[in-house]
């Protein structure tokens, strides 16, 4: 059926009411569910700044905003997808406009059916009085949703003013920390610990460690080291003052691996590791023996399962084998004396010396860590 004039303007306008009424209530919903949205970002800044959360709570805040952001976006686009019918339409215009008496549902409802003529539907449109360009696409939803909207956003701003008037500075680096939890930024504060050394080390068993933290901003009057290990109770130490804003703390001598932080004023460093670093040791090796000339003995080789390890003062030996970690180098010594050295950086060694005297063999391993180890060989 050919729609006449005005059942094709009525057409027209319940179409354009439609996508104006979609748009408006798209508006509206993303208006309404930003507000949890800003309300969580708020309280989680709330919370860094008066719990200082660690970097797996932000990464746990950070995945919980993103997981509210996706699941508002997929509910937005199925929202925008939904449409009503023109008979729909027409049953919130004719509640928008009563006088319209039921004609403009009728009418639609005829259209629809396709077996009415069109003079008896153009007939019907002519009695409402209804001018459908002038109905606005608010008046088909309920006025609440914008009025409560009004009332919320205001709030929401004064509950975002408060904090960010009372620290704006804190606010600030909170945010960023919950947001880029894999920048490593620190907790606001007015002492700032600018550096703490030596950081995370690996020491040797019952060395002592010296800290030092340099301060910067509000420089206070005192610093303390907070230690922490696995056999011990928690050990607080106060800080010497020095120059340039820098407080200093020796710890006594470590024999378990020990976490350490700086508190001064309103600030704490991260924490940091002195890792007691393994002892290296020999897993296995061999002595390539060249007696004197004036023996006549042939070369020969001890290994370090034999019972019997006679080398005679004046040999030549080459000693190889595997230590227990990376070394650094590997010494010969004899008695006190260093007859041979060598630079590494593996495992496997190989180094050449001359046994000058009958003195008792002794190897000393350097690891790449720094920790040093001698140990005798039964060579006689």
């Amino acid at each position: 059926m050919n729609p006449g004039r005005r059942l094709n303007m009525t057409l027209m306008q319940l179409r354009r009411l439609g996508r104006e009424r979609s748009q408006e209530l798209l508006t509206l919903a993303v208006l309404w569910l930003l507000l949890p949205l800003v309300s969580l970002v708020l309280m989680l800044a709330l919370a860094d700044v008066l719990f200082k959360m660690t970097a797996v709570w932000r990464w746990l805040a950070l995945g919980g905003i993103v997981a509210s952001l996706i699941a508002v976006v997929a509910w937005l686009v199925r929202f925008s997808r939904h449409r009503l019918s023109l008979q729909a339409l027409a049953v919130l215009v004719e509640k928008a406009q009563p006088t319209a008496d039921n004609h403009i549902i009728n009418a639609v409802q005829f259209y629809e059916q396709g077996n009415v003529q069109a003079d008896f539907i153009e007939r019907l449109l002519e009695e409402p009085g209804v001018r459908l360009e002038q109905i606005e696409a608010r008046q088909l939803y309920p006025a609440r949703s914008r009025q409560w909207l009004k009332r919320a956003y205001p709030v929401a701003l004064l509950l975002w003013l408060i904090p960010f008037l009372c620290a704006p500075a804190g606010m600030a680096t909170s945010l960023a920390r919950i947001f880029l939890p894999f920048a490593g930024i620190r907790p606001h504060s007015r002492t700032v610990i600018v550096e703490v050394t030596p950081g995370d080390l690996s020491v040797k068993r019952g060395q002592e460690v010296e800290i030092v933290a340099q301060l910067a901003g509000d420089i206070p009057s005192k610093a303390t080291l907070q230690l922490e290990d696995e056999t011990e109770p928690p050990v607080t130490l106060e800080m010497a003052s020095g120059e340039n804003a820098s407080f200093s703390a020796k710890t006594s001598a470590l024999y378990a691996t020990t976490r350490y932080r700086v508190l001064a004023g309103d600030a704490s460093s991260e924490w940091h590791r002195l890792r007691i670093a393994p002892v290296p040791g020999l897993v296995r090796w061999e002595a390539a023996v060249a007696p004197p000339p004036h023996t006549g003995r042939k070369n020969y080789l001890v290994k370090h399962d034999q019972e019997v390890m006679e080398v005679m003062p004046g040999s030549t030996m080459i000693f190889a084998g595997l230590a227990t970690m990376r070394l650094a180098s590997i010494a010969i010594l004899q008695g006190d004396k260093e007859i041979a050295v060598k630079e590494l950086n593996s495992k496997e060694f190989s180094v050449k010396a001359n046994l000058v005297s009958d003195a008792p063999v002794s190897i000393k391993l350097l690891s790449a860590e720094e920790v040093e180890a001698v140990q005798p060989v039964p060579l006689t």
